[in-house]
């Protein structure tokens, strides 16, 4: 860790605990709760991803593809949703997305 990393998670942990008032206090309480998630103390089990209607719409009509067997169209949605960046896994459970 550098010295300019250690004087920010001092003085940023003064900071957030209200006993140090200063401009720079927004850029500090950033700046360590990013160096605080680099070395894991404000981890948090993910929460689930948000997708745009037209991705959630792809993803109706790809299960739909599937359920008829029709797997033509299934790949072609499939493909659609990665042209969108969204990649997708079929696993037992069903679909599952993640962003490339």
């Amino acid at each position: 860790m550098t010295a300019h990393n250690a004087a920010v998670l001092v003085i940023g942990t003064e900071v957030l605990s209200g006993k140090v008032v200063d401009e720079n206090g927004p850029f500090l309480a950033r700046r360590l709760h990013e160096l605080g998630s680099i070395i894991g103390l404000f981890w948090r089990p993910p929460v689930g991803e948000s997708w745009p209607e037209d991705v959630i719409d792809l993803v109706r009509q790809r299960e739909q593809a599937r359920n008829s067997k029709d797997w033509k169209r299934s790949d072609e949605i499939r493909n659609e949703l990665a042209a969108k960046g969204v990649l997708v896994e079929d696993s037992a459970q069903g679909q599952k997305l993640r962003r490339k």
